[in-house]
């Protein structure tokens, strides 16, 4: 696990349990639709995979995996 500075650390599990309570987030209390839904888990994934190249402790393809099972969850089919 990495520190980053200021003393916290970035890992495979902090990361995906963001993604998990923002998509949450935004579909009980936002309202957002499937495919906004969509984008936000596509633009966490290239920003992972940004900070994978500093932080080698980041999986950006298991965040990905994780994140998409977490969508298609909470949105299912054709809602």
């Amino acid at each position: 696990m990495q520190l980053l500075p200021g003393g916290g650390r970035r890992n495979d599990f902090v990361s995906i349990e963001y993604i998990k309570s923002s998509l949450y987030y935004y579909k009980t209390y936002q309202n957002m639709g499937k495919g906004i839904a969509l984008v936000m888990v596509i633009i966490y994934f290239i920003k992972m995979a940004m900070l994978s190249l500093k932080y080698k402790c980041l999986h950006p393809y298991h965040i990905l995996k994780v994140s998409i099972q977490e969508w298609r969850g909470l949105y299912g089919k054709g809602e």
